[in-house]
């Protein structure tokens, strides 16, 4: 795992993509969860983005675990920043804890939008039971999902 970048500790560029990663993979779970237009709309790319902030967070605290090491050997800091340094890097490394369930969230709601916005689960209504208005083509709302397959040519 890379500990510098061109001569610059890995970390401090790294952190970047987590800091930005994790609160935003959060909030397309939210949406992808609450508002099904976008649910439409955002796909694959909510598990996509908490899957990058996952990946990243191990390889951003490697790279922060060897820069903390680095700081204590060269710089020999003050009592009280090798405290805030030990707490930041005992910190960083329970955030896997709470990205992973957050991965796995955004897949299992990206796999079950899926299963019900392209008609693979069955709707609830009864076999002899006549569609209502608005989901039949006479008027209502309608939408771009196919919910029975093409017929063969």
């Amino acid at each position: 795992m890379p500990t510098q970048i061109n001569g610059l500790p890995a970390h401090v560029l790294l952190i970047h993509v987590v800091i930005a990663g994790v609160p935003l993979a959060a909030l397309l779970v939210a949406l992808h969860a609450l508002w099904p237009a976008a649910r439409r709309r955002l796909g694959i790319v909510t598990p996509l983005v908490a899957l990058v902030a996952l990946v990243f967070v191990p390889i951003t605290v490697n790279a922060g675990d060897w820069f903390r090491d680095y700081i204590f050997d060269h710089d020999d800091p003050s009592p009280a920043w090798k405290a805030r340094i030990e707490r930041h890097a005992d910190l960083a490394g329970t955030l896997l804890w709470f990205v992973l369930p957050l991965f796995l969230v955004a897949a299992a709601l990206w796999w079950l939008g899926r299963r019900y916005d392209y008609g693979v689960v069955p709707d609830r209504r009864g076999r002899d039971e006549p569609p209502s208005d608005a989901s039949s083509n006479g008027g209502g709302v309608r939408t771009a999902v196919r919910s029975a397959p093409r017929a063969a040519v």
